[in-house]
């Protein structure tokens, strides 16, 4: 009987340790969070309120890690005063004009012309899959995925956020 009860604590005092090592999941998850603040990226939770879908009484709202990259340079007001901030989310909405199939405005709709808009159309085709929030603020660019991917996944959303500077500014 004695037996039967170390063996149960054991058992138990094993689980606990278990309970509270990371999974998998959680590993890759840090291994990007890392490689992206080692890159020069803030990586950071939002509250985002998410426009509502076709069909959809309220809107979402969902927290998501955001991975952004600062603007280096402008720091001055009349530079942040020339960037007008913007939110695509991958949502199927009425707010759609100039986007393609599936994403939808969430702050900024109407702002961009349409060579910017091509620009932009060019950006989210090469967007990985897995990617559902790309963002532009006056300070910084961000973009909210998954976290899935291979090794080279956080390099290709260091190179999404660099075009969207380079190109859409």
């Amino acid at each position: 009987m004695s037996w039967i009860v170390i063996v149960f604590v054991l058992l138990s005092l094993v689980g606990s340790m278990m309970w509270m090592m990371p999974s998998p999941r959680q590993r890759v998850q840090a291994f990007f969070r890392r490689e992206a603040m080692q890159k020069g990226m803030q990586v950071r939770i939002n509250r985002l309120e998410f426009p509502r879908a076709i069909g959809e009484v309220e809107p979402d709202i969902q927290s998501c890690v955001a991975y952004a990259l600062p603007r280096i340079g402008i720091n001055t007001r009349p530079a942040v005063a020339k960037v007008t901030p913007w939110r695509i989310v991958k949502v199927n909405g009425h707010a759609n004009r100039g986007l393609p199939e599936g994403w939808c405005w969430a702050k900024g709709e109407g702002v961009m012309g349409d060579v910017t808009l091509e620009k932009l159309r060019d950006i989210i085709q090469g967007l990985p899959a897995d990617v559902y929030v790309l963002e532009s603020t006056p300070l910084s660019v961000s973009l909210c995925w998954r976290e899935q991917g291979r090794e080279d996944a956080v390099d290709n959303v260091k190179q999404v956020l660099e075009r969207v500077i380079s190109e859409l500014s």
